[in-house]
């Protein structure tokens, strides 16, 4: 049909899309989309959203003919020079469609003069709300609560519409700041033109005259009650009387000269093993001194002085400590001893042993005497290095003066370390 831009929407996929080429300020040509892979529902209402370069939007009803939306352009849907772009939202009771997004490319018109705004009565009615929600809170300086609360009931119905269906967009409120007395009340848009999120400055009210003095409370009424005391300079009893300050000077005193212990547990036993939770009961000195005895009973020669008793006793146990020192060397070395069997060996055969040496050690050889054997075979050492596992059998056949290559042998082995 003439005077009007047609083009495929796809809701399945996002296809690529032709761009739609629109001169400013252009009314003249309305858009029809054809739905092709969507039914469009009876009884549906039909929206179209135009987000500009700017961010600024224009949010108006869109028509619906069998499963084509045909938007009316209005002047400023397409004000703004530059890339544009265009959504249709399709409400059918609580279900909302929203296409994928359409780019408009608005090319400079010379004869247009105008300014580009917002357009939909969403953001009319919404910004006269909340001018009335700015008018209430300059008028009544000294209840900012009333002009937060009728912000709030603006807030409210614009979001009670949304749920209603009259449009897609969403607002919701940030901060509400109080304001200095003087300062105006103002509010702006942290958010998107289509879901915009209003920051409120209240100012606060002035300060009112001074009311008169209440009764004296009950002491109950000390629950929040700040004390300020000083800290008494000598310890003394809490007495009947007492002021509140008086008081805890004097448990401040207790608290100061006691430290630490003041905040532990006493313990009157000698078997607690948590450090820094107690302090000793005094009785268990007595204690102390009952079960240490007297010095005469020691069995060291020093029986008057208990430090050279325990000097005495020191240098026993330094002395017992060498001679262990090196009793434990030589069982290091006897550890690092290793013997076993072989059987059916050669000349050249490899036998594994035990366990790798962990230090350079001697592999010594001894047959088994065998009656049967028609020589005698002399074995000769072979030295291993930390980590070797396995040597090879040195047998040298007395009786031809050859390497016994023939002959098989059985007998032990035995690995001593070097510095054993």
């Amino acid at each position: 049909m003439p005077n009007q831009i047609n083009r495929d929407v796809y809701v399945l996929s996002n296809k690529i899309k032709d761009p739609i080429y629109y001169v400013q300020g252009t009314d003249a040509i309305d858009i029809v989309f054809n739905f092709r892979d969507f039914e469009i529902p009876d009884n549906s209402l039909a929206q179209v959203f135009v987000s500009k370069p700017s961010g600024k939007g224009v949010y108006n009803t869109a028509v619906i003919a069998g499963n084509a939306v045909t938007v009316n352009t209005t002047p400023e849907m397409f004000s703004e020079i530059g890339n544009t772009e265009l959504q249709i939202n399709i409400r059918n009771n609580n279900e909302l469609l929203t296409s994928f997004i359409q780019p408009v490319v608005v090319q400079k018109n010379l004869s247009f003069h105008g300014e580009s705004g917002n357009e939909s009565d969403f953001f009319e009615e919404y910004i006269e709300k909340i001018d009335t929600a700015i008018s209430e809170a300059d008028t009544a300086t000294d209840s900012a609560n009333a002009a937060a609360s009728a912000a709030n009931l603006a807030a409210e119905d614009i979001r009670q519409k949304a749920e209603d269906g009259y449009f897609s967009a969403t607002v919701s409120i940030g901060t509400v700041t109080t304001g200095d007395p003087d300062a105006p009340a103002a509010v702006n848009n942290s958010g998107t033109p289509q879901n915009a999120i209003f920051n409120f400055t209240i100012p606060k009210g002035e300060k009112g005259d001074e009311g008169e003095k209440g009764d004296p409370g009950d002491i109950d009424d000390l629950g929040n009650t700040k004390v300020t005391f000083s800290e008494a300079s000598a310890r003394d009893n809490l007495s009947s009387g007492d002021t509140v300050s008086t008081l805890f000077g004097k448990i401040s005193k207790w608290f100061s000269d006691l430290g630490t212990a003041a905040f532990r547990g006493v313990a009157n036993v000698l078997t607690i093993s948590s450090a820094g939770k107690y302090v000793l009961d005094a009785y268990q000195g007595k204690v102390l001194n009952d079960n240490m005895g007297t010095l005469s009973e020691l069995s060291t020669s020093a029986k008057i002085n208990l430090v050279s008793a325990i000097n005495e006793i020191n240098t026993g146990l330094s002395e017992l400590k060498g001679v262990v020192t090196k009793l434990n060397a030589n069982v290091a070395i006897l550890d690092n001893v290793q013997a076993g069997t072989f059987e059916n060996k050669k000349h050249g055969d490899i036998i594994k042993i035990s366990r790798p040496v962990t230090t350079a050690s001697a592999a010594f050889l001894i047959p088994r005497y065998n009656a049967g054997l028609s020589m005698r075979c002399n074995f000769s050492g072979y030295v291993l290095y930390n980590g070797d596992d396995s040597f090879p059998v040195n047998a040298y056949d007395i009786g031809t003066e050859t390497t016994s290559t023939s002959t098989t042998l059985s007998g032990y082995y035995v690995i001593i370390p070097y510095n054993a």
